[in-house]
């Protein structure tokens, strides 16, 4: 059943994950619709994990109490395997993110130059 907790889970969890790759990720800065799309993805599958975590009508869970935790830890576990991942992960090259930078077009939030990466505007750390 599409509003199981099982399928839930995994459509939650799938869509949390995919999104997040790095093909998927540059899609959506690219394309307005495609992120839109993606926050709709976002925002229904959280709403289907949630009804089965906090009875709240006319939406009702079908888990008892404590498959309800199980369940919410299950989700943290995704969550924080989706960020330790992402704080490892090596960061892109220095070329790309300057190639990137060059490509936007003019914003005063960033500021872009041959010798520097793209920063947003704030002041340099000083070398003491």
């Amino acid at each position: 059943m599409l509003g199981g907790p099982v399928a839930s889970f995994v459509l939650f969890s799938v869509v949390l994950l995919s999104w997040h790759l790095p093909f998927m990720f540059d899609a959506t800065l690219k394309s307005t619709t495609l992120h839109a799309f993606e926050h709709t993805l976002f925002f229904t599958t959280a709403l289907m994990f949630w009804k089965q975590a906090i009875p709240s009508p006319p939406l009702h869970t079908s888990l008892v109490s404590a498959h309800r935790v199980v369940f919410c830890i299950g989700g943290m576990i995704v969550s924080w395997v989706l960020a330790v991942v992402l704080a490892l992960a090596p960061p892109p090259p220095l070329q790309l993110l300057r190639h990137e930078a060059s490509s936007r077009e003019a914003s005063p939030h960033w500021q872009t130059s041959s010798s520097q990466p793209a920063s947003c505007g704030c002041p340099a750390p000083s070398r003491s």
